[in-house]
C-alpha cells in the first residue's frame, strides 16, 4: 500500500522545468536594435580611422608650411637689412663725395671746373659726375668738357634744386633715367651748391650705374622665381632682379607681392601674388636715413617644392596608421563575433546536458 502510494505521488508530481534550460535547436535572439547599433558602431570607427589621420596630417602640413613661411620672411629680413645697410653705406660715400664740391669757387672757369672733375676720385660704380650751372645747362662733366650746350633743366633731379630756397641743402636721388651723355641707366645723386644767402651757385650731380646694383642683387637672389627691388618712398622701382623689364617709372604697385608702396611704411612682410601670378612671401626694410626700402622675396612655389619630402612623409605616416586602425577595428569586430559565436555553442551544449539528465 505504502508502494502504491509513493508510485502514485511520483507520477502525480512530475520535476519542474529548468528555467535556465535552452533548447538545443533555438539560438539566444538578437533585438535587431542592437544589430543595426553594432554595424552603425562599427561604420564610425572605421570612418574614424581614416579621418583621424588625415585631419592630424593635415593640421601638421599647415602648420609646417606656416612655419616654412616664417623661415622664409626671416631669411628674407636678414638679406633685407645687409642690403639696406650697404644702400646706405653707398650713399653716404657718394653724399660725402657731393659735399667735397662745396668748396668750389664761385669764380671758377669751365675749364677750372672740368679740370677739378677729370681729377676727381670717383666712388664705386660712379661712373659721371656733372656741373650743372644755375639754369640748368651743362658746364662740364669729366665725361664732357666745356662748351656743349648740352642741358638738363628739363631733368627732375636738376630742377628740384633750381630755386633759391636755403633749405635746400640735402641730396636728392633721382628715378632711374638714361643719361644724355653717358648713355648709361642711373641713378642721379644731386647736390644744390649755395651762397651763404641760400642763392643757387651751381648743382653737382653724380650718376650711379644700375647695373651694379641689379649684379649684386643678382648674386644673392633667393633661388627660384625670388625677386629683390630697390624702390624709393615715391613707389618707384630703382632697381629690381630679375632684371626682366625696363626700369623706368615702374611702379612698386605693379611689381611687388600685394603691395600698394606707400612712402615711409613701416618694415614689415610681405605675402601675396606679385604681377607675373607668383606668389611670393619676403620682408621690406625702410633705411632710417634716405627715401628708399629694400624688397627681398622668395617664390612661395620653391618653399613648396623644398616641402613636398616632408607632405609625402607625412600623408605616408597617416595612410599607415588608417590601414593599421581599420585593420584593428574590423580584427577587433571578427573576434567579438567569434566570442559571441563560441558563448551561444557553449549555451547551446549546456542545454542539452541538462535536457539528457532529465
Amino acid at each position: 500500500m505504502a508502494a502504491m502510494t509513493s508510485d502514485s505521488s511520483a507520477q502525480a508530481a512530475p520535476n519542474p522545468p529548468d528555467p535556465s534550460a535552452v533548447p538545443a535547436n533555438l539560438s539566444p535572439a538578437t533585438p535587431l536594435w542592437k544589430g543595426a547599433s553594432y554595424r552603425l558602431l562599427l561604420v564610425f570607427v572605421l570612418v574614424l580611422a581614416f579621418v583621424l589621420p588625415a585631419s592630424v596630417a593635415l593640421i601638421a602640413i599647415k602648420l609646417h608650411t606656416a612655419h616654412e613661411e616664417e623661415v622664409a620672411i626671416s631669411a628674407s629680413r636678414k638679406l633685407a637689412v645687409a642690403l639696406t645697410s650697404h644702400l646706405e653705406r653707398t650713399v653716404e660715400s657718394i653724399e660725402s663725395f657731393l659735399d667735397g664740391f662745396a668748396n668750389l669757387p664761385d669764380a671758377a672757369s669751365p675749364e677750372e671746373i672740368y679740370s677739378r672733375l677729370l681729377t676727381a676720385r670717383l666712388p664705386a660704380s660712379v661712373i659721371q659726375v656733372t656741373y650743372v650751372d644755375p639754369t640748368g645747362a651743362v658746364v662740364a662733366s669729366n665725361l664732357l668738357p666745356p662748351g656743349s650746350g648740352v642741358t638738363l633743366a628739363d631733368r627732375e633731379h636738376i630742377r628740384v634744386h633750381m630755386n633759391d630756397d636755403p633749405t635746400d641743402a640735402g641730396i636728392f636721388i633721382s628715378k632711374p633715367v638714361k643719361g644724355r651723355i653717358s648713355g648709361a641707366w642711373s641713378l642721379q645723386f644731386t647736390r644744390a651748391l649755395r651762397a651763404d644767402d641760400g642763392k643757387l651757385r651751381g648743382i653737382i650731380a653724380a650718376s650711379y650705374q644700375i647695373s651694379d646694383f641689379i649684379e649684386f642683387y643678382e648674386k644673392l637672389l633667393p633661388k627660384g622665381d625670388g625677386l629683390i627691388a630697390l624702390v624709393g618712398f615715391d613707389g618707384v622701382v630703382r632697381a629690381i632682379v630679375p632684371a626682366n623689364r625696363q626700369v623706368d617709372g615702374l611702379q612698386a604697385a605693379n611689381l611687388l607681392p600685394e603691395e600698394a608702396i606707400k612712402a615711409g611704411a613701416a618694415n614689415g612682410p610681405d605675402v601675396g601674388l606679385a604681377w607675373d601670378d607668383q606668389g611670393r612671401v619676403g620682408y621690406s626694410m625702410h633705411s632710417n636715413r634716405f627715401p628708399f626700402f629694400v624688397a627681398v622675396a622668395v617664390d612661395r612655389a620653391e618653399i613648396d617644392s623644398d616641402n613636398h619630402d616632408f607632405h609625402v612623409a607625412i600623408w605616408g605616416i597617416a595612410g599607415g596608421l588608417s590601414l593599421t586602425l581599420a585593420a584593428l577595428t574590423l580584427f577587433g569586430a571578427r573576434h567579438a563575433r567569434l566570442e559571441r559565436t563560441y558563448r551561444e555553442r557553449e549555451l547551446r551544449a549546456q542545454a542539452q546536458e541538462r535536457e539528457a539528465q532529465v
